[in-house]
């Protein structure tokens, strides 16, 4: 988590435009799960940790829920996005970038990049159907 998550939160959290900071945070978690099966094994074992360690680590998966709400809660309330309730979209979205755990084939990394674009893209498309097109420059860094 240190070494390999918490940057990609604080990458994030310094992205200004929220549909930019969401975008980036799914692709790079999303790429994340896909180079090691580690995410699979921490979430299984996580209740097995001493609770000051479950502490921490929920402590550090709350920061991307948060991330990832927070930008959609901005979205929304300036009107670039749909009205759904932010934590449903929320869940939804952390859950699809982390589920690739369960069915990524890990011997075929020439296909992460084009998933991770695929579930940033997705979600813009699914919130912002009418912006996401012009965003697809922004949110690799273009």
């Amino acid at each position: 988590l240190n070494s390999h998550f918490i940057p990609i939160l604080d990458e994030a959290e310094r992205l200004a435009d929220p549909a930019s900071r969401v975008a980036f945070f799914l692709r790079k978690f999303a790429l994340l799960n896909t180079s090691s099966r580690a995410n699979r094994t921490l979430v299984h074992e996580v209740h097995r940790l001493d609770k000051n360690h479950q502490n921490e680590i929920m402590h550090i998966w709350r920061r991307a829920y948060e991330i990832v709400r927070d930008s959609i809660r901005e979205l929304q309330r300036s009107g670039r996005a749909r009205r759904f309730r932010e934590s449903f979209l929320t869940f939804m979205w952390l859950g699809m970038a982390f589920w690739v755990v369960y069915w990524f084939d890990y011997g075929r990394q020439t296909n992460a990049e084009e998933l991770s674009e695929a579930i940033a893209q997705t979600f813009l498309d699914s919130l912002m159907p009418e912006a996401s097109s012009d965003l697809k420059g922004v949110q690799k860094g273009r």
